[in-house]
């Protein structure tokens, strides 16, 4: 059944009303009745975080290399995680797709409410602002630690085996290198040398656009439907990074849920039983290992293996789909909501860009460091949990001032920069 079309105002307004935030991370709030994905995307942060502080101590729980278990007493536990469905439980990397699907549902939301041009002139006007100003802050912060000398993951390295996280910060770049980078590598290609998690911001600028690009041309064809399927398999088949196609995802659902038909049948128990079925569906294809850790010849993960496709391809498709199922689930249940609105998931999502970008931060620096001084006193484990609980109050507390002195000034700055020289004029 297609779609039906957008409504258009018979005028168009003299100023664009309150834009409903960017996600994957964000600068602000949802709109209010979409609060519950401000949760998610807390929920989702913290995922992240998870994913990247453990396996800098305990590699094994994603490499399933029993050269750099620590846990002696129970010799399989670490490996019992990699490229098994225990693998959700420290964080995946179906995150980021979670991230970049409902980015192109969030975005795509003030222009459905209010389906105008200028709607998506000031969305794009402000995006690069919005996105990459604080990315550069963060970039430069990583670049002052470096110079100081106050990164210790490579002595952190040595003493967990975690081959991965010894890659990060491996040499401290000139004032050329880092003026080029800031101008072009970042936010064109995700230069990761002064901040590791970086590397997601030219694909959130580039998906951003994407998701003007889509509605701005087809948003009012009765068959657009189509035209989201063309291009996500355009995306995921072509010349392209293929994480662009979430955002093409998010936009399609968002759509639907704006346009698309109300089935009479449609009850809440019929309603309970399809979000269970996608939840189930979700882990499943969560868990489905990251290929780069995980070899596949040895995990169960090995019989969904579609064939013609790579190992990645196949990390792809099916981490993409698990970000499609959770999101529908969330969407179909009034309980999935209301536990997303938890004050802590909130508060989380409130500032959850500021999480992402400082957390690596403080894991290379104040975390490793800690965990060094402690490890000859405390032994492994006990090092590691002090670590961690006084690191979390330091990235809570970092996140928290980032936001409220860099993004939200940066927001207010934006729309300030766009009303004063962007904004088109009155009619």
């Amino acid at each position: 059944m297609p779609l039906r079309a957008a409504p258009v105002p018979a005028a168009p307004p003299t100023a664009p009303e309150a834009l409903a935030a960017s996600a994957a991370p964000v600068t602000s709030a949802p709109v209010r009745h979409l609060r519950y994905l401000d949760g998610l995307r807390g929920l989702v942060a913290l995922s992240i975080m998870l994913r990247h502080n453990l396996p800098a101590f305990y590699p094994a729980l994603i490499t399933g290399d029993p050269a750099v278990r620590h846990i002696a007493r129970f010799p399989n536990l670490e490996m019992a995680f990699a490229g098994t469905p225990l693998d959700l439980v420290h964080g995946n990397s179906v995150g980021f797709c979670v991230f970049f699907v409902l980015s192109g549902f969030v975005l795509s939301e003030a222009y459905f409410n209010k389906p105008t041009l200028q709607t998506l002139q000031a969305k794009a006007a402000t995006r690069y602002q919005r996105l990459m100003l604080p990315v550069f802050v963060s970039a430069l912060m990583g670049y002052l630690c470096m110079r100081l000398g106050l990164f210790f993951n490579h002595e952190l390295a040595a003493v967990s085996g975690a081959a991965w996280y010894n890659k990060a910060w491996p040499t401290v770049p000139g004032i050329a290198t880092l003026l080029k980078d800031l101008a072009v590598d970042l936010p064109l290609a995700g230069e990761t040398a002064y901040n590791p998690v970086l590397w997601m911001f030219h694909l959130e600028l580039k998906g951003s656009f994407l998701v003007f690009v889509l509605l701005a041309f087809f948003a009012n064809f009765r068959h657009r439907g189509l035209v989201y399927g063309v291009a996500a398999l355009l995306l995921v088949l072509g010349p392209f990074d293929s994480l662009l196609a979430c955002f093409v995802v998010g936009v399609a659902i968002n759509d639907f849920r704006h346009h698309g038909p109300r089935p009479q049948w449609w009850s809440a128990r019929a309603r309970g039983l399809v979000v269970v079925a996608l939840l189930l569906v979700f882990l499943v294809v969560a868990t489905y290992p990251t290929t780069y850790f995980v070899g596949m010849t040895t995990s169960p993960y090995r019989y969904l293996q579609l064939p013609r496709l790579s190992p990645d391809y196949n990390e792809l498709l099916y981490h993409c789909t698990a970000a499609t199922l959770l999101l529908l689930a969330v969407l179909l249940s009034p309980r999935l909501q209301r536990l997303l609105q938890a004050r802590w998931l909130l508060f989380l999502g409130s500032m959850s860009f500021g999480l992402y970008l400082m957390h690596f931060l403080v894991l290379g620096s104040f975390s490793s460091r800690l965990f060094l001084a402690l490890l000859p006193h405390l032994g492994y484990h006990l090092s590691f949990a002090a670590t961690m609980l006084a690191s979390a109050p330091l990235v809570l507390l970092s996140a928290y001032l980032f936001t409220r002195w860099v993004i939200r000034p940066n927001s207010r700055w934006a729309q300030r920069v766009y009303e004063r020289w962007f904004k088109p004029m009155s009619s």
